[in-house]
């Protein structure tokens, strides 16, 4: 099962997730993404490290069914589709969502992590705008769904990038 165009959505229930590859929906167990920076001030170029996988629900190459097979997100393209709810409602009475776009971008054949982009959307705040890439401010990024224990967690960590004139922010999460 290659994956090279990865679209996850949901709106934070498992009704409303859905997982497509190549505009093909795929069922999927578990998706786990998880990438850690180890500069202080964050950046992929300062060092990192990356694991990624998709688990099929229906596995026929499963060595066995608790070793379920691990399928790579990259080589490709990752867009996570994160709406949480508000906890409060739009103005014609209905749930009100905050939008977050999590991209992850690899094209090389060896997943070298220099050649990783990351992009995050967010309807959070002021902190970083639309297409924003944060590829050199990145500390953390981490996203795990995993229906079978109904797990679903998920968040970026960045350092906030100064305005001129400013000293440097500290980190901040978001989702």
């Amino acid at each position: 099962m290659p994956l090279n165009n990865v679209i996850l959505m949901t709106q934070g229930s498992w009704e409303t997730t859905n997982l497509l590859n190549n505009e093909q929906e795929v069922a999927a167990s578990r998706l786990f993404l998880h990438i850690l920076c180890d500069s202080e001030k964050g950046g992929i170029k300062g060092g990192s490290g990356m694991e990624h996988y998709v688990c099929p629900v229906d596995d026929p190459d499963a060595v066995q069914p608790a070793e379920p097979t691990k399928y790579p997100l990259f080589p490709g393209r990752f867009e996570a589709d994160l709406s949480v709810p508000t906890g409060s409602n739009n103005a014609d009475g209905s749930p009100g969502y905050s939008r977050n776009l999590v991209v992850v971008e690899n094209s090389d054949p060896t997943v070298s992590m220099g050649s990783t982009r990351v992009w995050l959307l967010s309807g959070t705040g002021g902190i970083v705008t639309d297409d924003d890439e944060v590829t050199d401010q990145l500390l953390e990024l981490y996203l795990e769904l995993d229906y079978p224990q109904n797990i679903a967690r998920g968040y970026v960590r960045i350092y906030k990038r100064a305005r001129p004139g400013e000293a440097t922010g500290p980190a901040i999460t978001i989702l």
